[in-house]
């Protein structure tokens, strides 16, 4: 699912002059498992609450980072598919 995210967003949000900062890398992938890894399992009980958790590292991490609202809807529809 991470990667299947991950090659989506570096295929549909390529850089561009205006975009220069839209370069995704690994370090963005163990970014959101670092995330994931720092919860514990007294807060986190049910899948549905680790899914919520990785799609919070996921905006945190991608989301975070576009300009343009366009690339945000992107984003939040890909997660939905993902979901």
């Amino acid at each position: 699912m991470m990667l299947d995210l991950y090659n989506h967003l570096v295929e549909d949000l390529p850089p561009t002059p205006a975009k220069f900062h839209y370069i995704f890398n690994l370090r963005d992938l163990s970014r959101v498992f670092e995330g994931l890894t720092l919860s514990t399992p007294d807060t986190i009980k049910t899948s549905a609450q680790m899914l919520r958790l990785w799609r919070n590292e996921c905006l945190r991490v991608f989301h975070d980072r576009l300009i343009s609202q366009s690339d945000k809807d992107l984003v939040q529809v890909l997660l939905v598919i993902f979901n």
